[in-house]
């Protein structure tokens, strides 16, 4: 997404075909390679819910594996983390008003992803603990 928004400003129609087709091809590419890797992102409204089928599909297509695993947050923890430092090196949201105002416009609705291997509530674990819960299910499957 880095690459896009060095381009495009978020949300414009360059910056979402340059992001899908980023995103597409490394899903493909690794797919091919046999090489396995963690995707994260926020469902919003900016990204194609077609997308993530693509992407699973490409993955398919060699054989391979996804697994979704859900990440939950209560809102008034959503609403601290905007203020967070680290989120502004990574170009992340920073202004808790602005996300109050993009949450009302309805710019994080996205259809319902796929069924989560693990649901995991981050309020209740470190990273380092969620990490070691993703590692335990794959493991079982």
């Amino acid at each position: 997404m880095d690459t896009a928004k060095s381009l495009f400003d978020f949300g414009t129609p360059p910056f979402m075909a340059m992001r899908a087709t980023i995103w597409l091809a490394a899903f493909h590419e690794a797919a091919a390679a046999g090489t396995s890797f963690v995707f994260t992102f926020a469902p919003e409204a900016t990204v194609d819910p077609g997308l993530i089928e693509q992407m699973c599909e490409a993955v398919y297509s060699q054989n391979g594996r996804v697994h979704f695993v859900e990440f939950l947050c209560s809102e008034s923890e959503v609403l601290k983390r905007p203020g967070n430092e680290s989120r502004g090196q990574f170009g992340k949201l920073v202004d808790v008003d602005l996300y109050v105002e993009i949450a009302r416009k309805g710019g994080f609705s996205f259809p319902p992803l796929p069924e989560p291997l693990l649901r995991i509530d981050t309020e209740r674990c470190s990273a380092h603990e969620a990490a070691d819960q993703i590692e335990s299910a794959l493991a079982r499957n």
